[in-house]
């Protein structure tokens, strides 16, 4: 592509056409001052062509003129490239430019056909003639029309001056061409100083967007618009209402703008009133439709008509119970409807049977389902009277289900409290006829076993007595337990125990049930109970401790240690024939748990139980 430019400006494989003129000076001369003379010809034509459309804008058919102004112009061109090629060979150029001239041509030939008819069907001058007769028949009407409508607009302007609305017209760029005394009066102005000025500078300047617009939006079709707008009065600010109008001529071509303004600024005043008053209307309903809907009670309205029930209103815990579509009484299944409108149906006559008017009944309603019951604390009102026939109810129903629970449970919890300080008290009245029995027994040995019966059984009535004064009626806490049974041997056995140190170390709350606590009360009872009777001579000082902890697979271990003489060589436990180690193993297997004897230092017991390693959870730090 670039060669072929090269190609078209080079000059070297041509001879300049002054050859052809063999360069005789006279020949060469003629032609030079013909094309020179020809050029500046065709140059100043399309100039006054052109001067001449841009002058007479109303001349028909300017393109054509166009057309001629350029096709003189590339003929010029043509004959000042016959002067050039005399010198310069770029005849590529000079035919490109005879193309050029050519194309110009052709279009102008094409232009100016069609129009040879229309130029023929040009008024003649006679023709011409009779037009500026009739034109001027016209004009005197017109004048005689203008002057009635000078005389028209003389009334009107009269009476818009007596107008007490403001009335004003101004063109589009917001020059003022007319305003009247109440204009005048009400922003404080004399008309010489605003005559042929903006209206703007009155126009509170972030309102004269908001005009701007409804003056755009006029049309021919639409010329009317209404604006609200605050305006600067003697440095207040006020609010007016201005009817805007566009004003167009006879041919229907836009004069200017109208507008009849008046002072609305105690209207808006209350207008601002009502809004606010409204909006906080707006906010209470929606705080009070937010409560309605998201109450844990289910709220509604009904209506009754001929004996149907009509659901008006539900909130969300009312659909939800119903099985119903949220805020809607249409498109529900069929079933789900039968069951709400026979709920309600049983609320309206348990509400009619009380023979109530315009009052509130309440009453408890039980639901039942397909698994279980429902209780239900329902408040029915009767709330309009429409007519005979319709009558409209409303209704708060609340699920005190787990309340009926929670108080049936209390119940339950006084009753086995109640139970269990009965059974306590039987078992110390037994503790009470041993302890009468064995005054009466004047053997040693016999009066040691009246004792040891005695202390299981206060063992077991310490359980009661901790489960009737706590709060968990189902669990005992080891860590106060334990102590409570321990201080109660070292009294049984004060003798024995006067040198006898106690040492506890329990560091956590264990929680266990029945069930475990009492054979656990029962071992520590019957190792206790034998290390103060046996492991310390009479006068000796010693220690007991008693340390209950767990390991890591939640088992529970519960150590009973004392510093006295020890076990008897040739005691065996699984062999022993005493009751309280035989009952002391068999209480360990009950408890699918292991047991581990130490003499090293006095005598260890340690048991291992695996029964209540379930009870870890409830196991907690004691603080």
């Amino acid at each position: 592509m670039l060669q072929n430019y090269i190609n078209i400006l080079a000059m070297t494989r041509f001879i300049p056409h002054g050859h052809c003129y063999l360069w005789k000076s006279n020949l060469v001369g003629l032609h030079i001052t013909s094309d020179l003379l020809i050029a500046i010809a065709y140059y100043s034509i399309p100039i006054a062509l052109l001067y001449f459309v841009f002058k007479r804008s109303d001349l028909p058919y300017p393109r054509i003129f166009v057309l001629f102004a350029a096709f003189i112009i590339c003929c010029g061109t043509t004959h000042v490239m016959g002067i050039w090629t005399l010198w310069h060979p770029n005849y590529w150029v000079s035919g490109l430019i005879k193309a050029i001239t050519a194309i110009v041509s052709i279009d102008t030939a094409c232009e100016i056909i069609p129009l040879i008819p229309q130029a023929l069907a040009l008024p003649s001058p006679a023709q011409l003639e009779v037009v500026n007769q009739q034109l001027e028949q016209e004009i005197i009407k017109h004048q005689q029309t203008e002057k009635a409508l000078q005389e028209s607009e003389e009334r009107y302007r009269r009476i818009v001056e007596d107008q007490t609305e403001l009335i004003s017209r101004f063109k589009s760029n917001g020059t003022l061409t007319f305003v009247n005394d109440a204009y005048c009066r009400y922003f404080g102005q004399k008309k010489e100083d605003v005559i042929a000025k903006s209206y703007q500078p009155v126009v509170f300047p972030e309102d004269q967007p908001k005009i701007d617009e409804l003056l755009n939006s006029l049309t021919y079709d639409n010329p009317v618009g209404k604006v609200e707008n605050r305006v600067i009065v003697n440095g207040e600010i006020r609010w007016t209402q201005w009817i805007n109008r566009m004003i167009f001529d006879e041919q229907g071509n836009f004069l200017e703008f109208q507008s009849v303004g008046r002072d609305i600024t105690e209207q808006q005043a209350v207008l601002h009133e009502r809004k606010k008053i409204a909006e906080a209307l707006q906010r209470r309903e929606s705080i009070l439709r937010s409560f309605y809907h998201n109450a844990s009670m289910m709220m509604g309205i009904v209506k009754l008509v001929d004996e149907q029930i009509v659901p008006i209103s539900y909130n969300n815990t009312a659909a939800n119970f119903f099985e119903l579509l949220p805020e809607t009484g249409n498109e529900q299944s069929t079933s789900q409807i039968v069951i709400f409108s026979q709920v309600m149906g049983e609320w309206i006559k348990s509400y009619q049977k009380n023979e109530l008017t315009g009052n509130s009944y309440c009453f408890e309603y039980v639901h039942q389902t397909d698994t279980n019951f429902i209780y239900l604390s329902v408040t029915i009102s009767l709330i309009q009277e429409l007519s005979l026939e319709d009558l409209w109810f409303s209704y708060i129903a609340e699920d005190i289900t787990e309340r009926k629970q929670t108080r049936a449970i209390q119940q339950k919890e006084i009753l086995i409290k109640e139970l269990h300080h009965r059974v306590k008290n039987n078992l110390q009245i037994i503790c009470s006829l041993l302890n009468l029995q064995s005054r009466l027994v004047q053997e040693p040995t016999i009066i040691d076993k009246f004792k040891e019966i005695q202390n299981r059984i206060l063992t077991i009535s310490l359980v009661h007595e901790q489960l009737y004064q706590s709060e968990n009626i189902s669990q005992i806490n080891l860590a106060e337990y334990i102590p409570a049974l321990a201080n109660n041997l070292f009294r049984c056995y004060i003798l024995e125990s006067q040198k006898v140190n106690l040492i506890i170390d329990i560091k956590q709350n264990f929680l266990l049930d029945l069930d475990t606590v009492i054979p656990c009360g029962l071992i520590i009872n019957e190792l206790i109970s034998n290390a103060l009777k046996y492991a310390f001579d009479t006068g000796d000082k010693g220690e007991i401790l008693i340390k209950v902890t767990a390991d890591g697979a939640g088992n529970l271990i519960l150590s009973i240690q004392d510093n006295g003489k020890g076990l008897p060589n040739d005691l065996k436990i699984e062999k022993s024939k005493t009751l309280g180690l035989k009952l002391v193993k068999n209480l360990i297997n009950q408890l699918r748990g292991q047991m581990e004897i130490n003499t090293d230092i006095g005598t260890r017991f340690t048991m291992i139980l695996t029964r209540i390693k379930n009870n870890s959870a409830a196991w907690e730090q004691v603080m």
